[in-house]
């Protein structure tokens, strides 16, 4: 183990250990490695943070325990010790099985190396494999696109995401749009929408939100608590936590934040308390990504909802408040209205 990997782990395990106070008396029922390249981190490392989180947490006995992987970092064999280790679900970062797509988006990784990563995890003995694409990218029309959909779900993933490509401020492809030099497709995405929904459900796949599929019994555990807006400890740099209604994100650098940690000094770099308008506009936005929406007191159905409700844009029945299927392709421009 290198130096700078032992004072990461032990920053993180640290941070753990002083925030379990703030989550007592609650379950967890899940535990993820995200944030960028996790896959990275060791065997070793991983069993040791997924043992620091049993020893001061209430663990779920059936807890899901997801990492990230990239599939020109994955290995029959690493991918077994992390199983091993504890972990039980993989997320791999396919983002397509078309190489002229993958050379577009940056990735290093071609078509054939991503569908290897995924045998590989499968050998090792994974039995939760998540897989996602991309689609309404510049260049990709609708057969290109369902022609990667296909060879995936050959593939026999448990859980699917299709993302719609988004342009980012800051990034090449913002400005490359900005400027015309590659060209949108919005007037083609919703039709592509319906055709996503419509191999997937043909394959087995429930749509339950409306980026994601999944086999009967395979939902993802850690992404719906996000969904229901449920409370979340984030560890180590930029990590995010809510927490009784205050959400804080820590210090992004590596090294600064694991120096305030080990000094016993916090690593937080933002503070927010979220004020009522702010919690329902959250409770909206995540929940109505849900098949079965959501939770919702009739006190809190306003005009703008109740507008919607009429317009059977939303259906509000036994206490649920939830977007039509029609609806979930333009959930964005309905947010503004509530």
């Amino acid at each position: 183990m290198s130096a700078n990997a032992d004072i990461y782990i032990k920053a993180v395990t640290k941070e753990l250990k002083s925030s379990a106070e703030s989550f007592a008396g609650r379950q967890a029922a899940s535990i993820y490695f995200g944030g960028g390249t996790p896959s990275l981190l060791s065997p070793e490392n991983i069993g040791r943070i997924i043992k620091t989180c049993r020893e001061n947490y209430d663990i779920s006995s059936r807890a899901e325990i997801t990492m990230e992987m990239n599939p020109e970092s994955v290995s029959e064999q690493k991918t077994a010790a992390c199983l091993n280790a504890g972990i039980n679900r993989i997320s791999l970062g396919i983002q397509s099985l078309d190489d002229d797509i993958l050379t577009f988006l940056g990735r290093i990784h071609d078509a054939d190396k991503a569908v290897a990563a995924f045998k590989a995890l499968r050998n090792a003995g994974c039995k939760n494999i998540s897989c996602d694409l991309i689609y309404a990218i510049p260049g990709q029309d609708e057969n290109r696109f369902l022609k990667c959909l296909d060879r995936l779900v050959k593939l026999d993933p448990e859980s699917v995401s299709c993302y719609e490509l988004t342009f980012e401020k800051g990034t090449k492809l913002y400005d490359d749009a900005k400027s015309g030099r590659i060209k949108t497709r919005d007037e083609e995405d919703a039709e592509l929408f319906k055709l996503i929904e419509d191999h997937l459900s043909q394959a087995g796949y429930d749509h339950y939100e409306i980026s994601n599929y999944a086999k009967k019994g395979f939902k993802s555990v850690h992404n719906l608590g996000y969904w229901h807006c449920h409370d979340y400890l984030g560890v180590g740099p930029s990590a995010a936590t809510l927490c009784n209604g205050v959400r804080h994100k820590n210090i992004a650098d590596t090294s600064a934040y694991a120096d305030a940690i080990l000094s016993g000094h916090s690593a937080v770099a933002e503070k927010e308390t979220l004020s009522g308008t702010t919690k329902k506009f959250e409770q909206l936005m995540l929940g109505l990504r849900l098949k079965d929406g959501i939770l919702f007191e009739p006190k809190d159905i306003d005009e703008p909802i109740q507008k919607a409700v009429d317009e059977k844009i939303l259906i509000y029945n036994a206490g649920m408040l939830r977007a039509t299927k029609q609806s979930w392709p333009v959930l964005d421009n309905l947010l503004l209205r509530l």
